[in-house]
């Protein structure tokens, strides 16, 4: 099988060979191809800002940033706001030329982190507010979402009608849940989100890509309706929050995770033994005999506040259970360079 056919098959549960591989450090060649969109020219609101108009607040650790100084903070900027164009020709370069590259054959090609609808609302009202004005200016949420959600389809549209048949699936980033639940009730997220998720779904089946999503925190009763919406394969960094029983149990086979050890939790205070057992737990539990679990290895440490010697114990972990191979050793992980 090459790389696409095991991906294909791990997603919807075809019986793949083997779990696949997005990293060489599972054993050999990645199965997956990852692709991004550029950035157009643009006028920036104010410089340093990026195309939608806002900047980001860093500290001294590595992170993406807080979004600062957004452009529709109060309504009475709404009016005046310029939306970014999907269909400049620039966003699309990049693709082309990677496309066109050697690597790129028998591979799984994954837009690994487009854009999240809420995630890019938020970062133009600020969140505190959306979370009021779901209640208090509801049309005015819903025009931005739906602004922000028309963008997203037309880049979908573009990507399908550029790239028939080339790009396989599409990742958004989306935080839904806290420590304990939704941080909004399954019923109102359906009203003002689930119709643009399903929208999206359908454009990305219909154009033979499979939907990702990554999102934060105890979003279990959101599960259910993410499927409803065409959701194929969901990552969920946090799984003592979600409990790898109870996700096991509700939806073992229904849909595909990609996951590797809890970020929040496991990896950064887990002992050496904690670490492994999780790693064994998620490959018996959240795989299938047909598929549906795709382990992955976290090299962003600084962000969670993890070290690296927990970081090899987890894949040194993962490699054992999900493809039966020996420990690497933390020099040879150091030394480890992407070609």
């Amino acid at each position: 099988m090459t790389g696409y056919e095991i991906v294909k098959r791990t997603i919807e549960f075809g019986s793949p060979q083997r779990m696949p591989r997005n990293t060489p450090l599972f054993g050999g060649p990645t199965d997956f191809f990852w692709i991004e969109l550029g950035v157009p020219k643009f006028t920036p609101r104010k410089p340093g800002y990026n195309e939608w108009g806002y900047t980001s607040l860093k500290t001294e650790i590595k992170n993406n940033g807080m979004p600062d100084d957004l452009p529709i903070a109060t309504w009475d900027m709404l009016p005046d706001y310029k939306w970014p164009n999907p269909f400049d020709e620039a966003r699309y370069a990049p693709i082309a030329e990677r496309l066109k590259m050697p690597q790129a054959e028998g591979k799984y090609v994954h837009l690994g982190w487009f854009m999240g609808l809420f995630d890019q609302v938020y970062r133009l009202h600020w969140f505190e507010d959306c979370m009021v004005d779901f209640y208090l200016e509801p049309e005015k949420m819903h025009f931005i979402i739906g602004k922000v959600a028309e963008f997203m389809l037309a880049v979908i549209d573009t990507l399908a009608k550029k790239f028939p048949g080339h790009i396989h699936g599409v990742l958004l980033p989306d935080d839904w849940g806290g420590q304990t639940s939704t941080f909004m009730s399954v019923a109102m997220w359906d009203d003002f989100f689930g119709g643009h998720y399903r929208e999206i779904g359908k454009r990305l089946h219909d154009a033979g890509m499979h939907f990702w999503l990554h999102t934060d925190g105890r979003v279990n009763d959101l599960i259910p309706v993410l499927i409803d919406c065409g959701l194929d394969c969901v990552n969920l960094p946090s799984p003592h929050v979600v409990g790898i029983n109870e996700i096991a149990e509700r939806f073992a086979g229904k849909l595909c995770f990609v996951n590797g050890i809890d970020i929040q939790a496991t990896l950064v205070t887990g002992t050496d033994a904690e670490i492994e057992e999780e790693a064994r737990q998620l490959c018996l539990k959240w795989h299938t005999p047909k598929g549906g679990f795709i382990p992955c290895d976290c090299s962003n440490l600084e962000p969670i506040g993890a070290n690296f010697h927990a970081r090899v114990v987890g894949l040194n972990a993962l490699r054992k259970y999900a493809y039966g191979l020996p420990p690497l050793s933390e020099e040879e992980v150091a030394s480890f360079k992407w070609k």
